[in-house]
């Protein structure tokens, strides 16, 4: 059986009132409650938007109090009512928007709607890179917009070319994008927008061109290894070479390599990394000194490695 829909139903309505310190504006809305066991329907309110004013501070007529409550209702409902209630109502109201609803902004969105639906689940990591690209890309430049004005894509081409312009990497661009079509995914599911602008952007257009994208380490072919392999006469710079050639190893991995390292089983060589090595203080450009550990294998170092005997008969010798 479904939880009964509780919370705001509709974003409400705005009307002047007469008080002995002048005309104000304040707002009303419906909105579903349990009272004594059973939900029922009722009038919450008034919220005080601000007095009327002819000239300096204050709202000059209804039309701006209503823009007024447009930008603020979002923040008063997270006062009264619970992330799943609002949610509910952004997914039955926002999708009115032709009929004159106010729309969610999408810094409200993000905060009420996507993340309480999107964290839960989500590793630390995960965490933490979202937060960093919400805080750094999403928010301030989608921040005040609806969400119906996010999805537009001139509006999102301007996003990633603001990015380009920042000189941010092809990596961190691709992210962002990707938070992007996310959030107006989920804002297409909950019927608040039709469609998503962010997919009718060409795969190939999505990034700017200007952004440059990383230069992958040189490489060497099958026929050059077996050229250079012949070329050398000594067995330990043979062996050097077919372990980075063959194993995929770094260079600063395979310095780290001992012959204590190596143990025969079944005609194999058997490669056991399970050691730490000594931090050593090395002396940064600024001239400060920071302590590094020298030889530290990464975690994906952390298993067996076999190799063919043939690579190591005759190396422990030279």
């Amino acid at each position: 059986m479904k939880a009964p829909k509780l919370g705001p139903i509709g974003k409400g309505w705005v009307a002047e009132v007469k008080t002995q310190d002048g005309a104000r504006f304040v707002a009303r809305w419906n909105a579903y409650e349990i009272q004594n066991g059973r939900r029922v329907r009722v009038i919450r309110g008034p919220y005080e938007i601000g007095p009327k004013s002819s000239h300096g501070p204050g709202l000059r007529d209804i039309k701006q109090a209503r823009l007024q409550w447009k930008k603020i209702c979002w923040q008063v409902f997270a006062e009264s009512y619970s992330p799943v209630a609002l949610s509910r109502s952004a997914q039955n109201t926002t999708r009115e928007a032709s009929n004159g609803f106010p729309e969610m902004k999408v810094k409200d969105f993000i905060s009420l709607v996507y993340e309480k639906r999107r964290k839960e689940g989500l590793e630390e990591n995960s965490r933490i890179n979202w937060e960093y690209y919400r805080d750094s890309f999403l928010v301030p430049f989608f921040g005040d917009y609806s969400i119906s004005e996010m999805n537009d894509e001139d509006l999102i081409r301007r996003f990633m070319e603001e990015i380009a312009d920042r000189k941010f990497s092809l990596w961190t661009a691709k992210k962002a994008f990707t938070y992007t079509k996310a959030i107006l995914d989920m804002a297409r599911d909950l019927g608040v927008i039709q469609g998503n602008a962010s997919r009718l952007i060409p795969k190939t257009q999505r990034v700017p061109k200007r952004i440059k994208k990383p230069q992958s380490q040189p490489s060497i072919s099958i026929d050059q290894f077996i050229a250079l392999s012949e070329e050398i006469k000594t067995p330990r710079d043979r062996i050097i070479l077919n372990i980075l050639f063959l194993c995929a190893v770094r260079r600063g991995e395979l310095f780290t390599l001992k012959w204590k390292d190596f143990h025969e089983q079944n005609g194999m060589y058997v490669l056991d990394i399970q050691r730490r090595f000594a931090p050593e203080l090395t002396r940064s450009r600024n001239g400060r000194e920071r302590s590094r550990e020298k030889g530290r294998l990464p975690k994906r170092w952390q298993f067996l490695l076999s190799l063919p005997k043939t690579f190591l008969v005759g190396a422990n010798t030279v």
